[in-house]
């Protein structure tokens, strides 16, 4: 995926393109469902990238546990109240979930890429991140202001890799679950530590305007083989 980024904005941080198999479910705590900061987590007992946790171990009880802390009823995935204030009930019962199926982006970056729950009648819901996109870091002055678009941040020909897991999220066939795809906004720290130009404002105040926008101009091209279907 190539893009180009216009982030005449004082917002610093990732947007990704998720896909789910629940038009309801893109959840803003993605990279909380799995801690991979908890002593029972290690990429090395992985196979193949994917991580498979069930019963009994610690990070399948933690990860239900932050699938209920979100949950609006406190028991299913992707519930949501519709036109007429009626709450539906999501697709799948979190005290259902028997296997919790967790891959990584990579070795060295553990935001989830891929994540699958599997019940005990061998239903699931698949959320995944297709790709990741990084915002270009703006110049905020010290009053924490951009007001000048000549210090936007900007990138051009931004590469975003999508492996094969990634393009088998949206290459399904028609036996598969819908798919459905939506963005994901996280925003880094005000201070903008990991910038080339730090946040100037001395209480890393910023000030968001009307007249700020972030544009993003991407495409991609696939090869298809029919061969194979």
């Amino acid at each position: 995926l190539i893009s180009n980024i216009t982030n005449f904005s004082p917002l610093v941080g990732g947007v990704s393109i998720l896909v789910s198999t629940d038009s309801h479910f893109f959840p803003s705590y993605l990279d909380e469902i799995i801690d991979v900061d908890h002593d029972e987590f290690s990429y090395a007992d992985c196979t193949d990238g994917i991580c498979t946790y069930s019963n009994l171990h610690d990070i399948f009880t933690q990860s239900k546990e932050v699938l209920e802390t979100y949950s609006i009823d406190g028991e299913t995935i992707g519930g949501y109240y519709n036109s007429d204030s009626l709450f539906i009930s999501g697709l799948i019962t979190i005290a259902n979930i028997d296997t919790i199926q967790f891959t990584p982006l990579s070795e060295s970056d553990l935001r989830t890429k891929i994540i699958k729950f599997i019940t005990s009648d061998d239903d699931y819901l698949l959320i995944a991140r297709l790709t990741l996109l990084e915002l270009p870091c703006p110049t905020i002055d010290e009053n924490g202001n951009l007001l000048d678009e000549a210090d936007a941040g900007e990138v051009l020909n931004y590469h975003s890799s999508i492996d094969h897991d990634q393009i088998d999220l949206i290459n399904f066939t028609i036996g598969d679950k819908p798919r459905y795809i939506n963005t994901l906004m996280t925003l880094a720290n005000s201070s903008y530590d990991d910038c080339p130009n730090p946040n100037q404002n001395p209480e890393d105040i910023i000030n968001l305007l009307s007249i700020h926008y972030i544009n993003i101009d991407s495409y991609s091209s696939f090869k298809i083989n029919f061969g194979e279907y």
